[in-house]
């Protein structure tokens, strides 16, 4: 977390990938980069440009419920 108490998209990317990957998604890295752009509306590339970007409240709810 930010200094400001928000996630980084390098660290949505990480908790994604466990939880996929505990819940046996094969590919969860992939799937975490492609549910981390749609709950932020970015591009994965923007998103992997920008690891210590931090998400907002409402983005990081969005992630949450994909």
């Amino acid at each position: 977390m930010t200094e400001t108490g928000m996630t980084t998209v390098a660290e949505a990317i990480v908790h994604s990938e466990r939880r996929l990957a505990a819940a046996g998604v094969e590919d969860a890295r992939a799937e975490s980069w492609r549910m981390l752009a749609h709950a932020t509306g970015r591009s994965r590339e923007r998103l992997f440009v920008g690891p210590d970007e931090s998400l907002t409240p409402r983005q990081q709810a969005r992630l949450d419920c994909v």
